[in-house]
């Protein structure tokens, strides 16, 4: 009989397909894994494509849809009783209890303060937030790294972010992946343009993080590029008659859609939050068989077969200008098949597999 995983997750499970997704159906092939996910409100930025029918245990956790409200008194005291009855209605035994995020460690604590508790700590959750918010969000991760059994961290940079912040158990390096399905991509099929214009393309979510100066900035300089953007959007996109917001795609849409574009870019500010990413974006970019543009920080080093890398606006124009003069693929076929073949989901749940049951032995 398999052992029982509640898997907490942070976002909508119908929001655009990321770790949390993969990594839950591919442990389900080694737990039976109940699936809590945070409801989310705005449903704008919601894709219905994540239906896997390997799950039957989907359960949407509400909160306060407000996150002004919940920081007030009044408000933290009903949208934790609200989480506080949810989770006594999930209850019951548990082998493991696995979280994304550190946002409900306290009623975790209260509800499931015996059972094991498994942090995924996929991104630094701390830089995402600033002022009050920030200290808040960094008391709850510490709380959750002195409760944790078993941490796992998806960058080499969030191993020492985690070791700051004081934690002394068990922790293990678990790399983002690429679905078994994308694996099937045949690079060589694709048509390399060789025309003096390119359709740029980036997939992902739109936030703060993106480098709209250095986008638009390379769209006047350049006038025969299109820059594609496509992924949910939490910011306003500048106005340029060459970039383009498309909305979001489904996941299993994304090889067809790839298809008709050119050259696939990842334009991020690095700071604090982008230092501690493993891009699983690159991995996907690999699998579509066009070359790749990308700001370039340490943890990029695995990807330099497969990139053009950069880190000023200069060097960011000069891999452009190479790629308008000749956009032949940097990588072959069997060089690409080999990297991502050893780096699916699939082998990144055996490994947690792996190390969760080793450690009981």
């Amino acid at each position: 009989m398999k052992k029982k995983m509640l898997y907490v997750i942070h976002i909508d499970w119908n929001w655009i397909k990321q770790r949390p997704h993969f990594l839950a159906e591919e442990l389900s092939q080694y737990y039976d894994v109940t699936v809590v996910y945070t409801y989310g409100y705005n449903r704008s930025l919601i894709k219905q494509s994540n239906k896997f029918d390997s799950f039957k245990k989907l359960i949407p956790l509400y909160r306060l849809p407000s996150a002004k409200l919940r920081n007030t008194f009044f408000g933290k005291f009903i949208n934790d009783l609200i989480l506080k009855i949810q989770f006594f209605l999930i209850w019951k035994h548990f082998d493991y209890v696995w979280l994304t995020s550190p946002i409900y460690i306290e009623t975790i604590n209260r509800v499931f303060k015996d059972t094991e508790l498994i942090y995924d700590c996929m991104d630094d959750n701390v830089g995402f937030q600033d002022g009050i918010d920030r200290k808040k969000t960094l008391d709850k991760e510490i709380r959750l790294l002195q409760r944790a059994n078993t941490v796992f961290v998806s960058s080499i940079n969030l191993q020492q972010v985690i070791k700051k912040r004081g934690y002394k158990g068990n922790y293990y390096l678990l790399n983002n992946g690429i679905s078994n399905k994308l694996l099937n991509k045949n690079i060589k099929d694709n048509q390399v343009n060789n025309s003096k214009e390119l359709n740029f393309l980036y997939i992902g979510t739109i936030a703060y993080w993106f480098d709209f100066e250095k986008t638009l900035k390379l769209l006047n300089e350049f006038t025969n590029i299109t820059i594609t953007l496509v992924g949910p959007c939490e910011v306003e996109v500048p106005h340029h008659s060459r970039l383009v917001y498309e909305g979001i795609v489904a996941h299993s849409e994304l090889p067809n859609y790839v298809a008709s574009y050119d050259v696939l870019i990842m334009p991020f500010v690095v700071n604090e939050l982008i230092v501690s990413v493993d891009p699983v974006k690159i991995y996907e970019y690999i699998s579509f068989g066009k070359n790749i543009i990308a700001v370039y920080y340490p943890e990029m080093d695995k990807f330099k077969d497969f990139v053009y890398f950069y880190k000023t606006y200069d060097e960011l124009k000069i891999q452009v200008q190479k790629l308008i003069s000749n956009n032949k693929l940097i990588y072959t076929e069997d060089r690409a098949e080999e990297f991502l073949k050893s780096n699916t989901w699939k082998i990144r749940a055996k490994n947690v597999y792996i190390i969760l049951e080793g450690l009981h032995d």
